[in-house]
């Protein structure tokens, strides 16, 4: 096994056949990651790489091969990388959250409930994202992003987070909708939701550009909101 930077290399010696494959060399590899803190992302089996379910059969894939490549990442990175992801999610639903009002405000409300249905699907995927990223840290959806936490500092953030306002929020679409309160519907959308929706993207662009510009790679990524 040879190591370089967040890069792991497991090569047999076929040619001295005194090297065993790269299957035996998967656990001391993952030992190896965990020490350091890090995940397995990513492999690559003799410069082919694994992706999706195949991930799951890479020791046995590994078997027979002379070469296998493992890229390993910090848990703050892949937080981070997630959180700025689920930022552009959200600067994402402003079209159909827009576009709902102004079909509600036109009596079309068939193309409103339709554009509803988009922005509640893109909502519920970057919050999915922001549950996930909570639980591989070990830490509340509050703690992750209500103080924009450091790696250092996560679990330091405020109880009653965005996230309870946004249940507040979400709630009421669903009564207005429910209750065929349309003109209530408009105004969630267009003032309390925009206001979410702006509040939710300022700390995950600010949590995930703290945790990717604290972790090891010190790389960043960006999210701007259009103007």
């Amino acid at each position: 096994m040879y190591i370089d930077g967040e890069r792991l290399l497991l090569a047999t010696s076929t040619q001295s056949g005194t090297g065993g494959s790269c299957a035996d060399a998967f656990p001391a590899a993952q030992a190896h990651a965990a020490a350091r803190g890090r995940i397995i992302v990513g492999i690559e089996v003799d410069g082919c790489p694994l992706s999706g379910d195949e991930v799951n059969t890479a020791v046995a894939r590994a078997k027979g091969a002379s070469r296998v490549n493992l890229t390993t990442e910090t848990p703050e990175i892949l937080v981070g990388s997630a959180l700025l992801d689920a930022a552009e999610m959200l600067r994402n639903t402003d079209g159909p959250r827009d576009a709902a009002v102004k079909h509600i405000r036109a009596g079309r409300l068939g193309d409103a409930l339709r554009e509803i249905e988009s922005l509640s699907k893109r909502w519920q995927e970057a919050r999915q994202a922001v549950e996930q990223s909570a639980e591989l840290l070990g830490v509340g959806v509050g703690e992750l992003i209500g103080s924009g936490a450091t790696p250092a500092g996560v679990g330091a953030g405020r109880a009653g987070g965005p996230g309870d306002t946004l249940a507040l929020c979400l709630k009421e679409i669903s009564r207005c909708v429910r209750e065929s309160d349309w003109s209530g519907l408009a105004d969630v959308l267009e003032f309390d939701l925009a206001e979410e929706s702006e509040r939710w993207f300022e700390r995950l662009v600010d949590t995930g550009g703290r945790l990717t510009a604290s972790s090891e790679r010190g790389a960043t990524r960006t999210a701007t909101r259009a103007a």
